[in-house]
């Protein structure tokens, strides 16, 4: 559904109870299948941290961490379609 997209957006209000049980059990099923560096670049990145600034955290070009965002980005679309 889009509802699980739709929840990653970024909503300037507090999630409901039922929003952030989505929210957490589509990071669960994001986090599933990635290594450690791709976890990281993902929690840096929830946390509003620019790819400049990731990249100097996990030590990784700016490319190497839009390609790790992008394969999360193409991921969560394949989980939101489902």
């Amino acid at each position: 559904s889009n509802a699980s997209l739709s929840a990653w957006q970024g909503i300037a209000r507090e999630p409901t109870p039922a929003e952030a049980a989505m929210m957490a059990d589509t990071l669960d099923a994001l986090m599933a299948g990635m290594d450690e560096q791709g976890k990281e670049i993902l929690s840096w990145r929830l946390q509003g941290c620019s790819i400049p600034d990731i990249s100097l955290e996990v030590e990784r070009s700016e490319r190497t961490v839009s390609r790790v965002l992008e394969r999360v980005r193409s991921h969560l679309e394949r989980l939101a379609d489902k």
